[in-house]
């Protein structure tokens, strides 16, 4: 009895587990159509005459060409179609009376193939923290140039730049302000009330403002070049720093911002078919 026991507990219990999910399983959501949909200004890539089998129909009208360059604004989805109309016209445009003030419909995977989204030039702020470790410094009124590196953290405000056809900045200008570790020493300070040089050499704050322009060819590489200013705190007003408040340049390498992009649609008023 025991073992006849024992076996139906088994497979009684195969059983259950058999129509449990395992954890170990992916299980697919489908998302509405809603949360993919198309929106916003895309270009045609491509020119294709309105024989060939993709077909850019007029609503309640015939089949008319595509036209690479041509732009167009989405309206709506419906039933796997893309509805929009092209953006408005020059006025000397040869195909201004084919396409202007009508609507277009065309399935969703052609539009896609035959389409890119464009974005706004300019991608907007963003903020973030960089570090110039590497300054040339020069004094004024004489040729004595100091090529030092320096510990320093600064908070930025950035605006990027980039083209119509990718959502991220490839160009950023930045604003900076922060503190910087400078070294001070008998050549390049001097005590204010005597004019002696500094006879130690010590570490002292300065106050940083900078200014900078940040090439970002990937996510993971970039680099910048940096004009900027210091100016010694108060604890070292006792001295004369003989860059105190001079340009200097520097050099940063995979410098990281917040990622500064833009999904936002370019003016419509500077697009123009036809031109």
């Amino acid at each position: 009895m025991n073992v006849i026991f024992r076996l139906i507990f088994v497979a009684f219990s195969s059983m259950v587990m058999s129509s449990v999910p395992s954890f170990s399983q992916t299980i697919e959501i489908e998302l509405p159509n809603e949360v993919n949909k198309l929106e916003g200004i895309f270009e045609f890539k491509h020119s294709i005459p309105n024989s060939y089998l993709i077909q850019l129909e007029s609503v309640g009208g015939s089949a008319e060409g595509i036209v690479r360059g041509y732009k167009v604004r989405v309206l709506y989805e419906e039933n796997g179609e893309v509805y929009f109309k092209y953006l408005k016209w020059n006025a000397s445009a040869p195909d201004k009376a084919t396409y202007e003030n009508k609507v277009f419909k065309m399935k969703r995977g052609d539009f896609e193939k035959l389409t890119r989204k464009l974005y706004s030039r300019g991608k907007g702020f963003s903020t973030g923290a960089y570090t110039v470790p590497f300054r040339l410094r020069w004094a004024q009124g004489n040729q004595k140039f100091d090529f030092e590196s320096s510990l320093s953290l600064q908070g930025n405000i950035v605006y990027g730049i980039g083209t119509r056809y990718k959502e991220d900045s490839y160009l950023n200008l930045s604003l900076g302000f922060g503190l910087t570790g400078v070294q001070l020493n008998p050549e390049n300070t001097t005590l204010r009330s005597t004019g002696d040089p500094l006879s130690e050499v010590r570490t002292a704050t300065a106050f940083t403002t900078s200014f900078g322009i940040v090439l970002t060819p990937s996510p993971v590489a970039n680099i910048g070049v940096f004009i900027g200013w210091d100016n010694l705190g108060r604890a070292d007003n006792d001295l004369n720093w003989i860059y105190e408040g001079n340009t200097w340049v520097g050099i940063g390498v995979n410098i990281r911002f917040n990622a500064t992009k833009n999904s936002n649609e370019p003016t419509s008023g500077n697009l123009e078919n036809g031109s």
